[in-house]
């Protein structure tokens, strides 16, 4: 946030004042028509057994919806031709990602579990989304939820 100010000319207690945390500051500086701490806060919510299928189905729900899918093809193709918004996804989702699971994915390698999963999850978005790959692109966005839950559970929770 410091290297932010100063860029702007600013103090760095503005750019906090106006923006908040780092994340808040990204998250506003990619235009992302969601929060993706409150998706998984919800998501968060209920028997672990079953997080894997509740993210699955939080992002999955999140792309269903015509506005943010707009949002989120436009942030996707930016950043599959610009260095610098790909190193802002890159970058800030896992992390974002992984401050939200931090109660349910703990240990040394709780980064990597998150990783899989962010990366299994943009996987199915350009398959589903961008490329439209049939039967993906219109496999229902619950049953595709239920596939996909076993895998991500296993990797956030072994």
């Amino acid at each position: 946030m410091r290297a932010i100010a100063v860029a702007a000319g600013v103090t760095p207690g503005l750019v906090h004042h106006f923006f908040g945390a780092k994340d808040d500051l990204f998250l506003e500086a990619l235009a992302v028509p969601f929060d993706p701490r409150q998706m998984l806060a919800g998501a968060v919510e209920g028997p672990p057994s079953g997080l894997g299928e509740r993210i699955a189905s939080a992002v999955l729900h999140t792309w269903e919806d015509e506005v943010q899918r707009d949002a989120l093809l436009a942030f996707l193709r930016a950043a599959m031709t610009n260095s610098e918004v790909a190193a802002l996804l890159r970058t800030g989702m896992p992390t974002i990602a992984l401050g939200a699971l931090d109660e349910v994915v703990n240990g040394s390698d709780a980064p990597v579990r998150v990783e899989l999963v962010f990366s299994q999850m943009l996987g199915v978005a350009i398959a589903r989304y961008v490329v439209e790959v049939e039967p993906l692109a219109s496999l229902p966005v619950d049953e595709l939820a239920r596939r996909l839950g076993p895998v991500l559970q296993h990797h956030l929770l072994g």
